[in-house]
């Protein structure tokens, strides 16, 4: 895996002074709706959550029977969690999923960062009634590419995704990544578009986004060093750059995924912009300029290094920071913050403590029925994990 030293230390770990640009919100209803306690009902959640009918569903990056993760379901309401699925069952289902679930017509799909028959990572489909779980395919760690570690994106019945490592270049060490379509029927993986490390890229971490019939992603490296902004044709398989970040004010390091808002698209970088603690931006793909609209400050005012991707609610972009803030954790614990993308400054919403409140978000929002749920990679009640086992957290905006 790729993930910064950061990212790293929260997944393997499995009364602030405030600003007065940077206060936080009255009134938005934090609340912890489940605290892993480790083993059994897993630890270490760092994917997104997705809502099926009224109920949560995630994966956790650790724990469960077999140590290896898991997908588990969440009634928001009654706060009962059951693991769905723990993986390490048998030899060849997958370990350690990093991304998001995501539901195609009643199939829900995923994968696994390692694991499957060349411990390359898997993509894999999951029966949420009876738990039954199929690998789709199974990296070979080459040329297909390895260690998927973004979210699955359906395009007319195809799946799409980023591999962070693997392809035919030997540029990375490891690889530098790729782009994959696959058929989720047959399980056919057909490499789009394979990185080369240097300007088209290198790492790709985040997952995709449909825009007009083009693919837009990020990578971490590549391009001047910091990662780029990239467009592919799905068809034909070109890439085109359309910003590579500079590694300075205007970011570093992009981890998350991009959205779409309106003619512009927006996202964070891990590091850089004016204090080099991470970034929000905006790229207008017409024009192809990026624009900063928030550089975290760290420390006990703000947050810092973003890794999850941001969400647009009534007109304002959410997201979360692993770290800065305040708390017990390394490098402190982090905050969930709102940023108005036609103003400046930043709004935090909730500071973490890293205690019962949870510490270390790096994963998605998911906005359910006006409330904005997701996951920390550490905290909440349970010493079995050493800096706690993590939790599921709710707020409304």
């Amino acid at each position: 895996m790729a993930w910064t030293c950061r990212t790293i230390l929260a997944i393997a770990a499995v009364g602030a002074i405030v600003a007065a640009d940077a206060a936080p919100a009255a009134g938005n209803h934090y609340t912890v709706a489940y605290r892993f306690k480790g083993g059994a009902d897993g630890q270490g959640p760092v994917g997104g959550l997705i809502d099926v009918g009224g109920v949560l569903y995630g994966t956790t990056f650790g724990g469960a029977a077999y140590g290896d993760g898991s997908v588990f379901s969440l009634d928001p309401n009654s706060g009962a969690e059951k693991i769905v699925y723990a993986f390490g069952a048998y030899q060849g289902d997958g370990q350690y999923p990093a991304g998001a679930l995501l539901e195609v017509d009643g199939a829900v799909f995923g994968t696994t960062s390692t694991g499957g028959h060349a411990n390359s990572g898997t993509v894999f489909s999951l029966d949420l009634t009876t738990g039954a779980e199929t690998v789709v395919h199974s990296f070979a760690g080459g040329s297909d590419g390895a260690g998927p570690l973004g979210n699955l994106i359906s395009i007319d019945g195809m799946l799409y995704g980023t591999t962070q490592a693997g392809g035919s270049t030997t540029n990375c060490g490891a690889g530098c990544g790729t782009v994959f379509s696959l058929n989720p029927t047959t399980g056919v993986n057909t490499v789009v578009y394979d990185f080369k490390g240097g300007n088209d890229g290198a790492n790709p971490q985040a997952s995709l986004l449909e825009v007009g019939g083009k693919l837009y992603g990020t990578t971490k490296y590549g391009g001047a060093g910091y990662g780029v902004v990239f467009s592919l044709d799905p068809k034909t398989g070109r890439e085109k750059i359309e910003y590579s970040f500079a590694g300075g004010g205007d970011g570093a390091y992009p981890l998350g995924s991009l959205i779409k808002g309106g003619a512009a698209l927006y996202g964070t970088t891990n590091e850089g912009g004016s204090h080099s603690s991470g970034a929000v931006f905006s790229f207008t793909p017409k024009s192809g300029a990026e624009q900063v609209l928030y550089s975290f400050q760290n420390g006990q005012n703000d947050g810092a290094y973003p890794t999850g991707s941001l969400i647009l609610v009534n007109g304002l972009l959410y997201g979360t920071a692993s770290g800065g803030g305040v708390g017990q954790c390394y490098f402190s614990c982090g905050e969930v913050f709102s940023v108005d993308p036609g103003a400046s400054g930043e709004q935090i919403e909730h500071f973490f403590q890293g205690g019962r409140d949870g510490g270390k978000p790096a994963a998605d929002l998911v906005n359910v029925g006006g409330r904005l749920y997701g996951t920390t990679s550490q905290g909440g009640d349970s010493t079995n994990c050493n800096t706690g086992c993590g939790a599921v957290f709710a707020f409304k905006p």
